[in-house]
C-alpha cells in the first residue's frame, strides 16, 4: 500500500468517527454511578462498542434469581455466578450471582424474532429479579440502547445498586416546644447548723447478675426501633456487616421481633447480641440535634 492510500484510509476513518460522534484514537471516559433501591424510575443504559457495563447488587446484599432480556440479537449478558435453568439443574448453594455484565455483540438472527428485533433496532429491555437477605424478591428494569452521537460523551462502566438513604427526622418547630416552669423551693427560716463530718459513703450492694442497660435502650418505642433500623442500614453501607455474617442474621431476627411489639431493646442478649452493640447501632441511627 502506497502513502496516498494510507492517507486516504486515515481520512476515511476520521470522517466516519466524526459522523458517529466518536474518537478514532481515544475511548470515552468511564464513570461509576450509584442507583438507589428500591427502584423509583427506569434507568437507561447506553452501550458502547468494546466497553461493557456492570450492574452490581453487592451493596444491598442481593443475589440475582432471574433475568429477562427482550432483544438478545445484539447484547451479551453474563453474570459472576450460577443461574438455575430448571428444577432439574439447580445451582450449588451460595453460587447465586451478585453482578451482571452487559456488552455489545455482532447482530445475530434468532429464530422467531428476526423481524421483531430488526424493527426494534438496537434497543432492548432488561428485567432483573433479585433476592435479599430475607428472601424477599425485588425487581429492577433497565432500558438498553446503542450509544448515539447525541448522548453524553461518557461511558458508565459500573452501576452500583445502593440502599436508599434514610430521611432525617424533622426538627421540632417553635410551636411544639413546651416550656417547663422551674419551681424554686422557699427558703427555710430555721437556724443554719454548722456542717458535720460524716463517714465515707458506702454504695449499697446490688445483684451482680443484673446487666447494665445503656440509657438509649431503656425505652422501647417506634422511634427507638427506627433509630436501630437506620443505624443497622448505615453500618451495612459502610461494610460493618455482610449478609452471610451470623451477627447480621441475629440483628435481623431481633429487629423482626421488635416489630412484633412483644420484645424490648433491653432483650438483645436473648438473641445473642451484646447490649453495647445494639446501643451503638441506635446511636448511629439517631439524627444529630
Amino acid at each position: 500500500m502506497n502513502l496516498s492510500k494510507i492517507c486516504l484510509s486515515a481520512i476515511a476513518l476520521l470522517s466516519w468517527s466524526a459522523a458517529n460522534g466518536t474518537s478514532a484514537f481515544a475511548l470515552p471516559p468511564s464513570d461509576i454511578v450509584q442507583y438507589q433501591s428500591p427502584q423509583q424510575e427506569v434507568l437507561t443504559i447506553n452501550l458502547h462498542s468494546g466497553l461493557g457495563t456492570n450492574i452490581s447488587f453487592n451493596a444491598v446484599n442481593e443475589t440475582v434469581e432471574t433475568m429477562f432480556l427482550d432483544n438478545q440479537s445484539y447484547v451479551s449478558l453474563t453474570t459472576d455466578g450460577c443461574l438455575s435453568k430448571s428444577e432439574t439443574q439447580p445451582c450449588a448453594p451460595g453460587s447465586a450471582p451478585t453482578l451482571v455484565h452487559l456488552s455489545l455483540i455482532d447482530d445475530i438472527e434468532l429464530p422467531g424474532v428476526v423481524r421483531v428485533n430488526k424493527r426494534a433496532g438496537r434497543k432492548s429491555l432488561l428485567t432483573v429479579v433479585t433476592n435479599d437477605a430475607r428472601r424477599q424478591k425485588k425487581t429492577y428494569v433497565f432500558t438498553l440502547k446503542l450509544f448515539g452521537k447525541n448522548d453524553p460523551q461518557r461511558h458508565v462502566a459500573l452501576i452500583q445498586i445502593v440502599p436508599t438513604a434514610p430521611k432525617p427526622l424533622a426538627k421540632p418547630t417553635p410551636s411544639t416546644i413546651v416550656k417547663v416552669a422551674t419551681v424554686v423551693p422557699p427558703k427555710s427560716k430555721t437556724k443554719r447548723q454548722s456542717p458535720t463530718i460524716s463517714a465515707p459513703y458506702t454504695p449499697v450492694a446490688t445483684a451482680t447478675n443484673t446487666p447494665f442497660i445503656p440509657v438509649n435502650l431503656r425505652v422501647t418505642n417506634s422511634q427507638s426501633i427506627d433509630y436501630l433500623k437506620t443505624g443497622f442500614r448505615l453500618a451495612i453501607m459502610r461494610g460493618d456487616y455482610k449478609f452471610n455474617n451470623p451477627q447480621y442474621e441475629r440483628i435481623n431476627k431481633f429487629i423482626l421481633a421488635l416489630n412484633g411489639g412483644t420484645v424490648k431493646l433491653e432483650s438483645a442478649p436473648a438473641y445473642g447480641l451484646n447490649l453495647n452493640l445494639v446501643a451503638n447501632l441506635v446511636s448511629l441511627g439517631t439524627p444529630l440535634q
